[in-house]
């Protein structure tokens, strides 16, 4: 009888088990949010673009005169943390007692991109207003502008109207789903291209759509100033 009794517990546990994988697995999982409405792509480039685009960069902050060094807030010797990068080491992510950081910040702007990507790909095609389906285009085209920026300064050349066109910088990706494809590194003079087209872009939708919004979102006065950060390290003065 118990024998018996233990193997019907087991079966029950068992469907119980097989029951939740199918729930799992199921395609209305209850944490998939398939963005239906402009509101719904706002959120969805507010959370994943804006929120991100600045994540794990604090040590760019260590390579101006703008730091003083010490814990934050009784976390981390910011000077130690850093070391790697002020003093301009082979292995910039190495700190003071040998062991390692990991810079994100290549990981964090393609994902920013590809947000950016999606969002552009998909707000003709969800329900809204067409104002702000024009906002939400120029503040993606401004997001991905500012992350391709970052990007080229951190891990290209530095922009020489001379030699840019040969200049190795970092990859351009416009694809809005992830593919198993190697890209290849774009010239300084591509990046910075396509930089000032989604600029153009931005100003262009900004214009278009005539809404106020927070100080939390992009604007028209915002990517100006952002373009003539650009202008300034392309040393064009005018």
């Amino acid at each position: 009888m118990k024998k018996n009794y233990i193997f019907i517990m087991l079966m029950v546990l068992t469907g119980v088990l097989l029951s939740s994988c199918d729930d799992f697995l199921s395609e209305e999982s209850g944490d998939l949010i398939i963005p239906s409405t402009v509101e719904d792509l706002t959120e969805f480039l507010s959370g994943e673009a804006y929120g991100k685009i600045s994540n794990n960069m604090w040590y760019v902050d260590a390579l101006t005169d703008d730091v003083k060094g010490g814990r934050a807030f009784g976390g981390e010797d910011q000077l130690e943390k850093y070391k790697g990068y002020y003093t301009w080491q082979a292995e910039i992510e190495q700190i003071a007692d040998g062991n390692f950081t990991r810079d994100k910040a290549w990981e964090n702007l393609y994902h920013v991109i590809m947000i950016c990507n999606v969002t552009l790909k998909e707000v003709e095609g969800v329900e809204g207003k067409q104002n702000k389906k024009d906002f939400l285009k120029a503040e993606a085209h401004f997001i991905r502008a500012y992350a391709y920026f970052l990007l080229v300064n951190l891990y290209g050349a530095p922009y020489n109207a001379e030699t840019a066109e040969n200049d190795l910088a970092v990859p351009l990706n416009f694809e809005a789903e992830v593919q198993d494809i190697l890209f290849q590194r774009a010239s300084v003079k591509e990046v910075y291209a396509e930089i000032e087209r989604d600029l153009q872009e931005a100003v262009k939708w900004f214009e278009n759509a005539q809404l106020d919004n927070t100080m939390f979102h992009a604007s028209r006065d915002a990517t100006y100033f952002l373009w003539s950060r650009v202008a300034l390290y392309k040393k064009e003065w005018d």
